[in-house]
């Protein structure tokens, strides 16, 4: 259809902005987390100036400077000056800085918008989409609600790093001669441990453990108000927990968000948590998108229905959305069932998930995740069919 030939790139814009914001270029994603805070309607005229063509994702260099450490052509756009520390609630013109954040985002989804429509003129009915600007889950969220595709995919390590598997699949395919015959039905491809391994590394630490009906009484202690680490089966692919190595907590409870920033996960306040919820109750809680392909990855925001909204506060972000995983057993049985379990004590088909981690990667082996376990406030934790408990 068309090429948008380097370095005229939404990434690039991402990458300047999140520096100018005081973030470090790969901190999207908490730029993202900021602009639910801002008024993208302020900012987004200013916006023209940087990318001067939506339909053709034309940049201005002279104004992003994306290569330059110089800030002062955004300094003089926005009328801030550029910082050298990550914006946060405390900082001075928070408001203004947010706004350019959200102008951010909308300048995103109305250039998704412009190159998608383009497709009207064609029979294709299915979006694939790959590439940093592919994680954009709220920008994600917006093109599966304007329906201009039967479905939407998007593979879940679109970043750099899903490079990895791109080189595979081209071996596998064009230098060896296979078919290209896989289909990416879930997220589930990383190292699994069984029950014996993991106990092999338990009983080298001084930790009391207990077999028992993990599902059941996980359920019943997030019902309790506790927070637990999950490590379950294979780990998951991409840079989202996915029920494979997650942190779990009760959605219900709204202080378990500023415990699970402050205490656990050493991040800032103003990043919201996300629900995986059973994939066929999915509809009933959110409007839209949560049950496309992309939900299943954690990589689309839908609106949480007005009748359920307060019942979960704990993973509503402030713009009333939820990046939501919709979770079904025949993807992850031990999961599905878990939250299951979890419906069963509370009528509440969802679980807040974050992924198993402290300003750190998420934790692959038992070992990893005992660490964790030990370093942070997590109350418990479930190595496969095993239950640790500090207290």
């Amino acid at each position: 259809m068309h090429d948008f030939l380097f370095p005229n790139s939404l990434g690039f814009v991402w990458e300047k902005l999140s520096k100018y914001l005081g973030f470090s270029q790969y901190d999207a994603s908490k730029v993202m987390g900021l602009a639910a805070y801002g008024d993208g309607a302020k900012t987004i005229e200013l916006f023209s100036r940087i990318v001067t063509d939506k339909e053709n994702m034309s940049v201005d260099l002279a104004v992003l400077r994306h290569e330059s450490p110089d800030f002062t052509t955004l300094e003089a756009l926005f009328g801030l000056p550029r910082r050298h520390t990550p914006v946060d609630f405390d900082t001075d013109n928070w408001q203004a800085y947010v706004d350019v954040a959200a102008g951010l985002q909308l300048l995103t989804e109305q250039v998704l918008l412009h190159i998608l429509r383009k497709f009207d003129r064609t029979t294709y009915r299915h979006l694939c989409m790959a590439g940093g600007v592919a994680l954009n889950c709220a920008a994600n969220g917006v093109i599966v609600r304007e329906k201009l595709f039967d479905d939407v995919f998007i593979q879940l390590a679109s970043n750099d790093a899903g490079t990895a598997m791109g080189a595979a699949f081209l071996i596998w395919n064009q230098v060896l001669g296979h078919p290209r015959e896989y289909v990416f039905n879930h997220a589930y491809l990383g190292p699994e441990y069984s029950d014996g391994e993991i106990e092999a590394v338990l009983r080298r630490t001084n930790l009391a453990y207990r077999k028992v009906d993990i599902e059941k009484e996980v359920a019943q202690l997030i019902a309790n108000g506790s927070i637990v680490g999950w490590f379950n089966g294979r780990m998951e692919w991409g840079p989202r927990a996915l029920g494979g190595r997650s942190l779990l907590a009760d959605p219900r409870n709204k202080a378990v968000r500023e415990l699970m920033n402050v205490k656990v996960k050493h991040r800032e306040l103003y990043r919201p948590f996300c629900p995986s919820i059973l994939g066929e109750r999915a509809e009933e809680w959110f409007e839209g998108s949560a049950s496309v392909a992309a939900g299943k990855y954690m990589l689309t925001t839908s609106r949480v229905r007005a009748e359920k909204a307060e019942r979960i506060p704990a993973v509503v972000h402030f713009d009333g959305t939820v990046r939501a995983q919709t979770v079904y057993a025949q993807d992850n049985p031990r999961y599905h069932r878990l939250i299951s379990e979890f419906d069963a004590l509370t009528g509440v088909p969802l679980l807040l998930n974050t992924s198993f981690n402290d300003s750190e990667p998420i934790v692959c082996t038992p070992q990893d995740a005992i660490n964790t376990f030990m370093k942070t406030d997590i109350d418990y934790l479930a190595l496969g069919s095993y239950l640790i408990s500090k207290h």
